[in-house]
């Protein structure tokens, strides 16, 4: 199969095992003649016997993994690419200029509305402000009641999440952290898409079952009628 395509590519970033993207991708890519390409700094994962083309790129550092994959998508001529991890969104957020100088659009969304949503203080004060329920949050564990859970401000995937620290716990953390109140329910995960007017085109609830480093291994897919209408209209920076 060639690996250039007139309509140009697909790239999924940091494919891993997010299966259900690469076979919707590349399902999309076909319609247009194009060829769905997937890279990671793994080869023994799923995605890579699902889409056309993968590529293994070691990950030395996050610049130096992003200018190999800025490398690789003007060699296979990729028009979208597509993250899947939040560690390399404010890194291509960086570069996001070079890509767009070789033809190659990111879906990624506004530096501003990145850094809102990548650090935890600020997407609560967001919530906040548009009255959306969330889970108490501040920069002083005097402000919440036990049990709460320190984490750090633009941290993922549960890394060093301390449960109900104590005190001189509390006093050995720098200002990079916060401290939440524990929620209590069921956890579910909200997959949206949102156009480029701002618009809500369709959103899927999944029931989390089973979670692994904060990231969910297996999901419901749930219809929750009463998801409330009032938050499709969101005014993203």
């Amino acid at each position: 199969m060639s690996t250039s395509a007139p309509a140009g590519n697909l790239l999924i970033l940091s494919s891993g095992s997010k299966v259900a993207i690469a076979q919707i991708a590349q399902k999309a890519a076909k319609k247009h003649g194009a060829t769905t390409f997937a890279c990671d700094h793994r080869s023994e994962i799923p995605t890579a016997h699902i889409v056309d083309v993968f590529k293994n790129l070691p990950n030395n550092s996050p610049d130096d993994y992003i200018k190999q994959v800025l490398k690789y998508c003007q060699e296979q001529h990729i028009t979208l690419l597509i993250p899947t991890r939040h560690g390399d969104l404010e890194t291509l957020d960086k570069y996001r200029s070079e890509f767009e100088s070789i033809g190659t659009t990111i879906a990624l969304s506004s530096r501003e509305t990145l850094s809102i949503c990548l650090d935890k203080l600020r997407t609560y004060d967001f919530f906040k402000k548009n009255s959306i329920p969330t889970p108490i949050t501040s920069i002083n564990s005097n402000d919440i009641e036990h049990p709460f859970f320190a984490k750090q401000r633009k941290g993922s995937g549960s890394q060093g999440i301390i449960f109900d620290p104590s005190p001189n716990d509390c006093s050995q953390l720098d200002k990079n952290w916060i401290y939440q109140k524990k929620a209590i329910g069921q956890e579910f995960t909200i997959n949206i898409y949102i156009d480029r007017t701002g618009d809500l085109s369709c959103s899927i609830p999944h029931q989390r079952v089973i979670i692994e480093n904060g990231e969910v291994a297996q999901a419901i897919t749930r219809e929750i009628p009463q998801l409330p209408v009032s938050y499709t209209h969101l005014t993203l920076p």
